[in-house]
């Protein structure tokens, strides 16, 4: 047996590689094998481990060490990505600090452009002054006109900053009391009981709810005022909508008066014949005490008239039996008077007259 041993030993010893002693030969093992960067490709969870072929059955045990390890990884990444993002609200926060700290310099360059701009059209305008050989004491006056403007506007400027001001603390007060008011209100509100509370509730929104169309209202009338104005004037310019608008007025009444005369003859259809008798005989005395009343009036008229035609007579031949000089003169006073009467009476008539024949003129001209 020793011997077979030994020829075994011998042959074990004699499949072995020399230089070894577990009978690898040196750069063969996975430990000595060269990786080159691209054995390693990259991923969504950062650098996988070498493709290799088939190394056999994989991890088949997954233990806490492993999640604990898959866990520290993501947690990692987690900090990378916190870190990376940290980073760029950084830079953003201080972008936008820089931004605004230019547009607070433009603002303050762009006031400053606009003084300069002012100081440039002054000297502009004194230039021109000089180059035209405006007066020294004509400058100094337009100078002191300028002052004397720019301090009465700046009182006023004061002025309606201190009415500002008043206003601002009346609206303030005002509207501390509506506060206090409401406040009141709500206490009192408070202590009703559930149905005085509904009740005031619902006529709360009533109200608003009126108040509302009113306020409708006012604006559609505030509008058809507004259209009104417009319309008249449109009609004032205008004279042909002028006489048509007369017109429609004038059909509006006819109409109306149509339509009267029309109740009434439907109202005296509807009547017997006695009652309709009556209502004659009624209407025919009140025309009769209306015609003897107009009667009585013209008599009266014509007594005062004859009265004064008396007086005038007896004037007259007091004026005749006078000095025939004043009598003269007294006629051709009278005689003045009465052309003058005549003309003005005749006035209407000439006027229309010679205005119809200078419109016949025109047109024939035309």
């Amino acid at each position: 047996s020793s011997g077979i041993n030994a020829e075994y030993g011998g042959a074990r010893l004699g499949t072995a590689r020399p230089g070894t002693k577990s009978g690898v030969a040196p750069g063969t093992g996975a430990l000595s094998s060269t990786v080159t960067v691209a054995d390693r490709p990259m991923t969504q969870q950062g650098l996988s481990g070498v493709r290799t072929g088939s190394l056999g059955p994989q991890r088949q045990v997954q233990d806490a060490s492993y999640f604990s390890g898959l866990l520290r990884s993501k947690v990692k990444e987690l900090k990378d990505e916190i870190t990376r993002m940290e980073k760029e609200s950084g830079a953003l926060n201080a972008e936008n600090a820089t931004y605004l700290t230019f547009e607070r310099r433009a603002e303050k360059l762009a006031q400053e452009l606009k003084d300069r701009q002012g100081e440039l059209a002054d000297y502009n305008l004194l230039i021109d002054k000089v180059n035209t050989n405006t007066d020294v004491d004509e400058i100094s006056e337009d100078c002191a006109e300028l002052q004397a403007q720019n301090n009465r506007e700046s009182k006023a400027l004061e002025i309606l900053f201190g009415d500002k001001r008043e206003k601002e603390t009346q609206i303030s007060q005002i509207e501390a009391e509506r506060k206090r008011q409401r406040e009141a209100t709500n206490s009192l509100l408070q202590e009703l009981d559930y149905d005085t509370q509904a009740r005031y509730m619902g006529m709360k929104e009533a109200n608003f709810n009126l108040q509302q169309k009113a306020e409708d209202l006012q604006a559609e009338m505030d509008s058809l005022l507004e259209k009104e104005a417009t319309f008249k004037a449109e009609l004032d310019s205008n004279p042909l909508k002028q006489r048509a608008f007369e017109m429609n007025q004038r059909i509006h009444e006819l109409v109306e008066k149509r339509d009267t005369l029309k109740e009434e003859i439907t109202a005296e259809a509807q009547l017997s014949p006695e009652e309709e008798k009556a209502k004659h005989l009624k209407q025919v005395k009140e025309d009769n005490l209306e015609i003897a009343g107009f009667e009585n009036q013209i008599k009266d008229l014509k007594g005062k008239i004859e009265h004064c035609q008396e007086e005038i007579t007896r004037c007259e031949d007091s004026l005749v039996d006078q000095d025939s000089h004043e009598a003269k003169k007294y006629k051709e006073l009278k005689k003045r008077e009465d052309q003058m009467d005549d003309f003005l009476e005749k006035f209407e008539v000439l006027r229309a007259e010679e205005v119809e024949s200078k419109k016949i003129h025109e047109e024939n001209i035309v």
